[in-house]
């Protein structure tokens, strides 16, 4: 049985659930010991348990909670239905240990020894600090799995190394390429003894929708206006266009790749001047039509020598470094359109002109809460 404590409930948190609920479907009859049972949602709020501990919430009550988040509403103002109420019982937050003893209470009641009880901290979250809370899990035999980059990344590398160190209780895929199987593809080929000598690639989904449609002879104000109407960027865009969010999964793979590296090594070039930090969204979006020229004219140059723009993250020669580069119309990453990422590896098999090329949707709550449901499943 998998007990599993979800953290976040938002649109990766909400799918995360939904696939749950899918694949308890298709389980029905299988090997107990890969029955999911969600016990446990928090949310900034507060957290949600249930009483009965030796099984997961049923799927009305998680229904109810995924309908409850959608309407914008807290944990802690969740009031199931009354054929469900006594199942769900809703606490303010509680201290990392008092979680852990928590989470340690669900166990099976079927005592045969067939049946394998594992317990799993989900981090579907954006937040800081949960790296204390992974550490004291992992030390008391607790999973985890994270979509969370912040963990990996505001880290020291004595911090991060102690998260790390033990492989088989934690799994973090979906904090780069949502879905993509990037980090694993990494750990294949270091266990194999493959030396990686460089990882590139376009990283953000967000900023490849920007560069590709820049090609269209479209406005970068414009670009950017549409793709904040349609969700692809965060509610204030300079989220993205800061390249921090890049700049950390390109430190995830650097120190993958086993480099001594902080995030303040990633240079990390802004797509914006540092005075329209201090805006409001509302006045960063009326002020990014001062930036429309100074992209159209990068875009027009480039395609006088047969290029492209894109916003690439390398990571070779123990340097991580985010930002604009041409590149070559021709080349994989120059023929990337939409919101679809692309890593590069280059190694010692997988040598240039022919790296190991992984490509598709990098961004999406579907995609990343695939992504975690596959590494809860592989644990």
């Amino acid at each position: 049985m998998k007990y599993i404590g979800l953290f976040g409930i938002g649109g990766v948190g909400q799918s995360l659930i939904e696939q749950i609920c899918s694949l308890a479907q298709l389980q029905t009859g299988l090997n107990s010991d890969q029955t999911l049972n969600l016990v446990m949602i928090a949310d900034s709020s507060g957290l949600l348990w249930n009483s009965e501990l030796n099984q997961g919430f049923d799927e009305s009550v998680l229904s109810q909670i995924v309908l409850h988040k959608r309407s914008n509403q807290k944990c802690i103002d969740f009031k199931p239905q009354s054929t469900t109420e006594a199942q769900v019982l809703v606490t303010e937050h509680q201290s990392n240990s008092d979680l852990i003893k928590l989470l340690l209470r669900y166990q099976s009641t079927d005592n045969s020894s067939s049946v394998i009880d594992q317990h799993f901290i989900i981090d579907c979250t954006a937040t800081d600090f949960m790296e204390s809370l992974f550490i004291q899990a992992i030390k008391s035999k607790i999973n985890v799995v994270s979509a969370n980059k912040k963990p990996f990344t505001s880290c020291t590398m004595d911090v991060y190394n102690e998260l790390v160190s033990f492989p088989d209780r934690i799994r973090y895929e979906s904090t780069v390429g949502a879905g993509l199987p990037v980090l694993c593809s990494l750990d294949r080929m270091i266990s194999s003894n493959d030396k990686i000598e460089s990882v590139s690639g376009a990283l953000s989904g967000t900023l490849s929708l920007v560069f590709s449609e820049l090609e269209k002879k479209r406005l970068f104000s414009e670009i950017v206006q549409d793709a904040l109407a349609k969700g692809y960027t965060e509610p204030d865009p300079r989220d993205d266009l800061s390249g921090k969010d890049v700049g950390r999964k390109a430190l995830i793979l650097a120190r993958k790749l086993g480099w001594n590296l902080e995030f303040t090594d990633v240079q990390v070039e802004p797509l914006f001047p540092e005075k329209m930090s201090e805006l409001s969204v509302e006045e960063f979006l009326n002020e990014l039509s001062t930036l429309d020229e100074t992209f159209s004219e990068r875009v027009r140059d480039a395609s006088v020598e047969n290029q492209v723009v894109r916003y690439v993250a390398t990571i070779s020669g123990g340097k991580c470094i985010v930002g604009l580069k041409n590149v070559q119309k021709t080349s994989a990453i120059g023929q990337l359109q939409g919101t679809d990422n692309l890593i590069e590896i280059t190694s010692q098999i997988y040598v240039q002109p022919q790296p190991l090329i992984i490509r598709g949707p990098g961004a999406g709550t579907q995609c990343t809460a695939n992504g975690v449901l596959a590494d809860i499943l592989s644990i």
